[in-house]
């Protein structure tokens, strides 16, 4: 049997253990809930944004049928000196289409791999706080377990932001096609001088959209993966100084967070691209994070 002073005073640590998470954790577990939502809404828009920068690189647009028609007709007629290509249907069904960016299938399963890991990793951190009860005994021990998963999130958003710095977002499926009907105007002898030079201003103004829209994401995704960043940061202070912060340290943290995410929104992007610095060198401060951003890195300059 259990000495009974052993007994007793298990049972006296397990009530002061009991008076300290109840005394302190309701507050505190709520103030950590509203910062983990705060840093999982950052981290959501951000995959948002680059899962909409990835596929965007490589969409075509969409003729209207009568165009797909009409360019079927030409196509069929400038290829019948090469009878050769009639033998694989597949040229009648590329007929009616723009021209068509030739996608590295490994590579663009790569890009949707880390997408996937990226939002496998999101779901199971909100999962994590949304199992965490308030005041509930276990709420410090489970908080623990939330940690990692903030930094491999932060570490991805890092990574990612520095990749699209060094190349930046490229819709190449509409730059192709845009090259496509600049050659088709070109090489069409039935336009008259005139008839090509308007087609050509009408194609410099699909130009500047396309580097418009370049501009737009590129700048959407570095913002919200700066953003994340700084909310990460400052909810992972939270974290590992749970069990000794009182609860006005934590609401400052949370305060300053929502204060960052702020004055980050709308920046200009030279102004926006030097915190990005500040942050991703924070960021790689910690040992953890940084193994994670080298790891993640090499993951994404591999495709």
């Amino acid at each position: 049997m259990m000495n009974k002073n052993v007994t007793k005073r298990l049972f006296i640590l397990s009530i002061l253990s009991l008076i300290f998470l109840f005394g302190c954790t309701p507050e505190k577990a709520k103030t950590l809930k509203t910062g983990a939502a705060v840093f999982s809404n950052q981290a959501m828009l951000a995959i948002e944004s680059v899962s909409t920068a990835i596929d965007s690189e490589v969409i075509v647009p969409t003729l209207p049928e009568p165009g797909q028609t009409e360019l079927f007709v030409k196509n069929i007629l400038e290829y019948q000196s090469s009878p050769q290509s009639l033998n694989d249907f597949n040229f009648l069904i590329h007929a009616s289409k723009p021209y068509e960016v030739e996608i590295d299938s490994k590579a663009n399963n790569k890009k949707q791999q880390f997408i996937l890991r990226m939002r496998k990793n999101y779901h199971e951190f909100n999962e994590m706080f949304r199992s965490i009860e308030t005041g509930s005994v276990l709420a410090t021990a489970a908080v623990g377990k939330t940690l990692k998963h903030a930094q491999t999130l932060v570490a991805d958003m890092v990574a990612i932001a520095k990749a699209y710095q060094t190349s930046p977002i490229m819709l190449i499926g509409q730059r192709n096609d845009l090259l496509s009907q600049v050659g088709q105007v070109l090489s069409d002898s039935n336009l008259t001088k005139v008839q090509k030079e308007a087609r050509l201003v009408i194609l410099k103004a699909e130009r500047d959209r396309i580097l418009k829209e370049e501009d737009t994401l590129q700048r959407n995704l570095i913002e919200s993966c700066v953003k994340a960043v700084a909310a990460g940061l400052e909810f992972q202070k939270m974290i590992q100084g749970y069990e000794k912060l009182q609860i006005s340290d934590l609401q400052n943290t949370l305060l300053r967070a929502v204060g960052l995410i702020g004055s980050l929104t709308g920046k200009d992007y030279s102004n926006l691209l030097k915190d990005a610095d500040v942050f991703f060198d924070k960021a790689k401060n910690d040992p953890y994070i940084s193994t994670a951003v080298n790891k993640a890195l090499e993951e994404l300059n591999s495709i």
